[in-house]
């Protein structure tokens, strides 16, 4: 290899040692960057770790609470997510919104049900969002209003007319 390395001109044996020392380069880059994401990931492990450890210590308190919540509970009045969309409708139309309902994102436990629904308004008046927001809010702990956003003026000029954005959640007892 060495043979071959110095048979050749200068020029050529400059551009071979650029070459490598580029590949070098690249290669410690390469190197730092997947060290710095195995160290993030130890991180992220490390922190996720404390926050279980946190749970397991504090298991009996947290099963003692989750039994009273579900105690509290009715579960006839929990919504599962076609209940959901169907009681957020006629909450809505109480107040001549019409609204755009996203069908619901589910999490389930073992205990609980967790949906998430997202409804668009394109055009209401701002006391008939209130009311809805007051009725939804009034529902708890069986619904809750998680954000309202996009508040402002319909397409148009007329300040009357709004559109707005809001992610409600329900909760339903699967046992």
């Amino acid at each position: 290899m060495k043979s071959l390395f110095i048979a050749r001109s200068r020029r050529e044996q400059y551009m071979v040692i650029l070459f490598l020392l580029t590949i070098a380069v690249i290669w410690a880059f390469n190197l730092t960057d997947r060290a710095g994401a195995v160290s993030d990931r130890r991180g992220s492990v490390a922190r996720l770790l404390t926050e279980q450890q946190v749970y397991l210590d504090d298991a009996d308190e947290i099963e003692a609470r989750m039994q009273e919540g579900i105690a509290n509970l009715d579960p006839e009045r929990t919504l599962d997510p076609l209940r959901l969309q169907s009681e957020l409708n006629a909450i809505a139309r109480r107040y001549d919104i019409v609204p755009d309902i996203a069908t619901p994102a589910s999490e389930s436990g073992d205990v609980f049900s967790y949906h998430s629904v997202r409804i668009n308004v394109s055009r209401a008046q701002m006391d008939s969002l209130i009311r809805f927001a007051r009725d939804v809010q009034q529902m708890s702990p069986y619904l809750g209003l998680e954000e309202v956003a996009n508040l402002r003026p319909a397409s148009g000029n007329d300040p009357r007319w709004l559109q707005a954005r809001f992610t409600i959640s329900s909760v339903e007892l699967t046992q």
